[in-house]
Order: C-alpha cells, then sequence, then structure tokens
C-alpha cells in the first residue's frame, strides 16, 4: 500500500469492502492514515452500503471525487466530516474494486494539503486499473481462507469437498474475465498516455516464451507466435529482461545489432518501431514478461518506466493468481495447491493425534520432511530436536482452541494456534497453524525502544537547560569557582548529548516523510570531508587516535548534493570510527572517483562488527553488545541516518569489517544525478 501511496504522490490509500451480513463498510487495509481514524470508522461509528462517498461508490458502482470532503454533504453524516476534518483531508478520490460484474469495495486515494485539487482523467483511470487488480488480490485471499476452512474438513470429508468443484469453476471464470478486463483497461491507458500500440503479455512454460495475452497484434501475428513459441535462448528483448531480471528498452528496435532478424521482420510487418520489456516476477521467481510497442522512435520518460514496472509487478500477481484458480479443477489439485501456497506452516492430526498433513511451510520452518512425520503419533515428534519445543506447547494446552507465541530462534517467532477439526459433532482430527510473527515482533520492539527513549529524553525542557548553563558558564550571573565550572562544563556536554539525540530522532521522521534532502548544490567532497574532520578535532583528542586524510592527487569533479546532510553521513561514520578505536588506534580517510562515482572510505582498527550483527548495522536503534561496552553513550541512529542520505542521493553504502580487527566503511555518489527528495 506504501508503494501505491508514492505512485499517486498521495497522503493516504485504503481498501473498502463489505461485510455481507451486516452491510457495513470496512476499511480492510492503509497506508498513510492515523489508527484513530481506521478505528473510527471500522469500530465505532460503521458506514453501511450507500452511505458516505465509500457506500456511494459501491452502490452507484462509479469513480466519485470530492476536492473539499470536510465540507461534502455526500460524505455523510456531520460527525463523519468532523472525523475527515481532523484527519486533515481535503481531496477523496474512490473507484469501485470489480470483479467480474461484481463490486466488492472500493480504492480510495486521500489529499490533505490540497484544499483546490483538481483530479486528472489519468489520475481517475490510474485509481480504477489499481482497483481492479486489489479486487483480484482480495478474491485470492478469500480463496486462502476458505483453504483453511477447506483443510478443517479433509478428514472424512469426501463429500462436500466434491461439491466445492464447480464453486471453484464459476470463480476460476470471474477471475479470468477480471484479468481480461483488467489487461483491457491497462492497455487503453498505455495507449493514451504514453503512445503505445500494442502490448503483449509472455509466460514461461518449459523452454519457450508462450503469448498468454495480447492487444494491437494483427490475427496472423498472434497465430504464428501461439504456433511457434520463442525458444528462451532467441536474441529478443523479451528474453533479455526474463533472464536478465532487468527492463529492457530500445527507441529502434530494427536496428539493434542483437536482436534476431526473424523478430524484427516480425516488428516491421506490425509497424513497430520502439520495443519495451518488463520482467514479472512472483517472491522474486520470474515468470514471464510485459512487453510495450511503439510505432515511432520513443523517448521513455522515468515516471512511464516507473508507472509500467508497477503495473508489470501487478500483472505478475495477477497473472500468478489466475494460473492457480485455473488449476484448481480436480479435488487432490485444488486442496493441495491451497495448502501448500499458504504462508503459514499447517500440522494437521487425526482423531488419534497421529500426523495426517504436513504442508512445505511447515517443513521450510523445523528443516523436516514430509515423509518423515506422516503417520507418527505426536509423541514421537520428539525424535526430531527441531520438533521438541512445538510438541512440549501442544501437549500443554489446556483448551483445544489455543494460541501461543514459540521462538525456535533470535530470528524466529512462531504463533501456534490449534483448531478441532468437528465432524457431526464429534472431534476429528486438530489442525496445528503455525504463523510466522517475527517482523511484527521485531516491530513491536522498535516500536517500544522508541517510545521509551523519547518518554526518557524529551521530558526536559532541554531549552532552557541549555541557556542557563550557558549564563553559568559564562559567568553572567557572577564568578563561580573552577570545580563548578567543570561540572557545569560536564553538565553541558550531556544536555548536548540530549540535543543531539534529538536531532537524530527528528531527522528520522523527516527521512520517513520523505521530506529530508531538499537543498541540492554543487559542492565539493572533498572540502565537506575536511570540514567534518577540522570539526571533530576535539573528539580526536579526547579518544587520542590519529586521523590520517588521504586528499586525492587529482581535483574531484564537484556533484549535487545536499551538502548539509553528506556532512552529517560523513559526520556519523567517521565519528563512529574514533569512538570504537582504541588509544592510539589510527583511522584513515580517503577519496577516489572514476567517471561515474565518487568513493568515500573509513578505515579503523577499532573493535569491528561480529558477523551475527552485520545485517542489522543500518537499521534504526541497533548497537552490537561490544559496541555498547565500549561506549556507553549512543542511540543507534547514526548509520541508519547515513544510509538514508547516501541512497536519497542516489548512491550507494557498505562496509567490511572483522570482530576485533576494525571496520572500513564506503559510500559512493554518482557524479552525475538527479536527487530523490
Amino acid at each position: 500500500m506504501k508503494a501505491v501511496q508514492k505512485i499517486f504522490k498521495a497522503d493516504g490509500v485504503t481498501l473498502w469492502t463489505i461485510e455481507e451480513k451486516t452491510q457495513f463498510m470496512k476499511i480492510e487495509a492503509a497506508s498513510g492514515l492515523s489508527l484513530k481514524y481506521i478505528r473510527y470508522f471500522n469500530k465505532t461509528d460503521r458506514i453501511r452500503f450507500g452511505h458516505g462517498i465509500v457506500g456511494r461508490v459501491m452502490k452507484y458502482r462509479k469513480t466519485l471525487t470530492s476536492t473539499k470532503a470536510s465540507q461534502d454533504r455526500r460524505i455523510g453524516l456531520a460527525r463523519w466530516r468532523e472525523i475527515i476534518k481532523e484527519e486533515g483531508i481535503e481531496a477523496v478520490l474512490s473507484s469501485p474494486m470489480f470483479l467480474g460484474q461484481t463490486v466488492v469495495g472500493t480504492f480510495n486515494v486521500y489529499y490533505k494539503k490540497l484544499p483546490d485539487h483538481r483530479f486528472t482523467p489519468k489520475e481517475i483511470k490510474l485509481a480504477e486499473i489499481f482497483a481492479h487488480h486489489f479486487a483480484l488480490f482480495l478474491i485470492q485471499d478469500r480463496s486462502f481462507r476458505q483453504g483453511e476452512e477447506i483443510g478443517q474438513k479433509l478428514i472424512k470429508y469426501r463429500g462436500r469437498v466434491l461439491k466445492l468443484r464447480d464453486v471453484t469453476g464459476f470463480l476460476s471464470l470471474r477471475v479470468r474475465k477480471s484479468f481480461q478486463k483488467t489487461l483491457k483497461l491497462i492497455t487503453e491507458q498505455i495507449l493514451s498516455d504514453f503512445g503505445g500500440s500494442k502490448i503483449a503479455i509472455f509466460q514461461k512454460e518449459n523452454k519457450n516464451m508462450l503469448l498468454v495475452e495480447s492487444y494491437g497484434f494483427s490475427e496472423n501475428t498472434r497465430k504464428h507466435l501461439n504456433k511457434h513459441p520463442l525458444k528462451i535462448d532467441t536474441r529478443v528483448p523479451i528474453n533479455q529482461a526474463f533472464v536478465e531480471q532487468k527492463i529492457q528498452k530500445s527507441s529502434k528496435v530494427l536496428i539493434e545489432d542483437n536482436v534476431e532478424k526473424s523478430w524484427k521482420t516480425l516488428l516491421a510487418n506490425e509497424g513497430v518501431v520502439g520495443e519495451s520489456a518488463f520482467p514479472l516476477t512472483v517472491r522474486d521467481d520470474p515468470i514471464g514478461v510485459l512487453s510495450v510497442y511503439y510505432p515511432h522512435e520513443h523517448q521513455y520518460l522515468p515516471e512511464e518506466i516507473g508507472i509500467l514496472d508497477t503495473i508489470a509487478h501487478f500483472l505478475a500477481v495477477s497473472l500468478e493468481n489466475l494460473r492457480i484458480f485455473l488449476s484448481l479443477s480436480a479435488e487432490q489439485q485444488k486442496n493441495l495447491a491451497i495448502i501448500n501456497n499458504l504462508t503459514d506452516g499447517l500440522l494437521l492430526f487425526n482423531k488419534e493425534n497421529n500426523v495426517n498433513s504436513v504442508n512445505p511451510k511447515t517443513e521450510q520452518i523445523f528443516n523436516v520432511k514430509a515423509k518423515d512425520l506422516m503417520g507418527k503419533p505426536i509423541l514421537e515428534l520428539n525424535k526430531f530436536p527441531a520438533l521438541k519445543s512445538l510438541v512440549s506447547l501442544i501437549k500443554e494446552r489446556k483448551k483445544e482452541i489455543f494460541r501461543k507465541e514459540l521462538q525456535l530462534k533470535e530470528s524466529l517467532i512462531l504463533e501456534v494456534s490449534t483448531v478441532p477439526i468437528i465432524k457431526e459433532k464429534e472431534r476429528a482430527g486438530t489442525l496445528v497453524i503455525l504463523h510466522d510473527i517475527t517482523r511484527e515482533k521485531r516491530v513491536e520492539k522498535m516500536k517500544t525502544e522508541f517510545v521509551s527513549i523519547a518518554a526518557h529524553q524529551l521530558r526536559t525542557p532541554l531549552s532552557i537547560t541549555k541557556w542557563a548553563i550557558k549564563m553559568l558558564l559564562a559567568e553572567d550571573l557572577g564568578e563561580i569557582p573552577k570545580k563548578q565550572k567543570d561540572v557545569l562544563s560536564r553538565a553541558d556536554q550531556s544536555n548536548d548529548r540530549m540535543i543531539d539525540l534529538i536531532n537524530d530522532l527528528l531527522n528520522i521522521t523527516k527521512i520517513e516523510e520523505g521530506r529530508y534532502i531538499y537543498k541540492p548544490i554543487l559542492s565539493d567532497l572533498e572540502e565537506a570531508t575536511q570540514f567534518v574532520v577540522d570539526s571533530l578535532k576535539e573528539s580526536i583528542k579526547t579518544y587520542k587516535v590519529e586521523v590520517d586524510f588521504q586528499k586525492p592527487i587529482k581535483k574531484l569533479p564537484k556533484i549535487k548534493i545536499d551538502v548539509v546532510k553528506v556532512k552529517l553521513a560523513i559526520q556519523n561514520i567517521l565519528d563512529n570510527a574514533i569512538r570504537y578505536s582504541p588509544e592510539g588506534g589510527k583511522v584513515t580517510v580517503s577519496l577516489k572517483y572514476d567517471k561515474k562515482e565518487i568513493e568515500f572510505s573509513v578505515k579503523d582498527n577499532g573493535i569491528g562488527i561480529p558477523k551475527k550483527y552485520q545485517p542489522r548495522i543500518f537499521t534504526k536503534f541497533f548497537r552490537g553488545i561490544n559496541a555498547v561496552r565500549k561506549e556507553t553513550e549512543g542511540s543507534g541512529l547514526g548509520l541508519y541516518i547515513a544510509k538514508n542520505i547516501i541512497e536519497a542521493h542516489g548512491g550507494r553504502i557498505w562496509f567490511e569489517s572483522q570482530e576485533n580487527n576494525g571496520a572500513t566503511f564506503h559510500f559512493a555518489l554518482p557524479i552525475k544525478r538527479i536527487i530523490r527528495k
């Protein structure tokens, strides 16, 4: 949802669905809106079908817009408009989500600081395309939930499962039609906005690229491609995009030396001059290619490439969804596909508590094979070391239905749920669901740490404290003894550290809001580095280390950067090297460049970074145990901020380190680059 929000450059996006039993609208997913706003409309004050702008969109089956939402009576009740006003929302675009001819919800785009925003036909069309994609996602999600229910009925439940076959066929037909309608809308968008004339989707099967769908091509060309599929090793942009997993684009494909002559002939007969190809991937696995063709020499704009790449992503998922649905025609295929594609682990026990079914996710989690577990009683699973903790947890349960957390290792925390399978009022087995909540726990921990830091560090009115200490040190209120001055100096230093921490937190807020880099100018990186080295002289003296700035032999070219922010990145990296080096240690700073980029490096002989901590070194609030022992003061924000600064400039940052053998941090900035704000 965040990616979609960025595409629309909006302040928020939501997916609304309708509860069939109550006819109440519900926010299914959201980005950019407050939890209070979501809870209000999901729990406190529900909106019925036909009411408010979302209810009207569903009822009248068409896109609606509002440019003054807080005053628009179509929004509904006055108290709803008041909540919208509190959220700061002014402009709203709401599109219906169609699955076939059925409206299953709405896709909404919100703008807070654009009271006079007028939605263009292009924005409305793009919103309708996304609405159709999200409809496909919702139906897939519901299907997986149905899969869980089907899993509960697998034991001795053959009769009812067979009846689901006709339902699946009907559902597949609806998804197929919805996919074709979505593809048609996408084609119209490309034709109208980017000057394309044709579009094609290819999917890999064995060693061929098969034509799945196309628009704009002649019947002869379609027949030819269906009869003679492209070999995966044929030199054409489609195959290059698939094999290399990179976007391919050519303004004059007919004169490209690395394109097969037969392909050029086919395109020439269709009046094609330009061609672009976008890889279709699902979970990092390539499945096909979206190809767009132009009747003239085409100039590719960054905005166009970004939108087409996003469309390719959604098409990949839609195509994968379609493939899944069409493959679930038989009973066993249907049940196995649903269970095997679940992101949660499943263990199914019969009424004798013997293992009846194990899905691939469970095999992956515990590093076991399903064939080794099948038919074994639950107590015999103790023979597998990885399963001991799970068996103990299941044995301890006092209720048929229970949910509990299980930490298998530092990087894996599961939520274990058991559900009894009931048939004709009798227990027929037990379903154990294993849900990975590692990420949620990590986010929860980070939030807790953030709140803790904020609560402890922000309670003191720092500005008043600093002002008072400075007055005392300057003896504006009278002379003070040297000992008292020393105490006040230390207090002033502590106060400054707290201010630095607050500044770091504010920088993080700006980074997350996308408004951090805002003053790019042509600057000399050597001068910026020298400035930072000079500014840290007091710290260098305190920690008793030597800093050697090895300046480049040739003058560096100036690059367009936000010099204040880049100085901060250099300072954060260099300050770490100084702080974590031993007394008498040496820190080497160097600059070098080639035709494409300037590389900055800081090398020290300090404590180094243990291998187990290295994947987390650029994350918020993280500090290794060895770093905390060496230097108790620190927030764990410096490298996170540095990374975001460098990447916002289109650069890259990396490091090499071994524990107790120092570390070398590098970043590289492109010489010619438009900065992302």
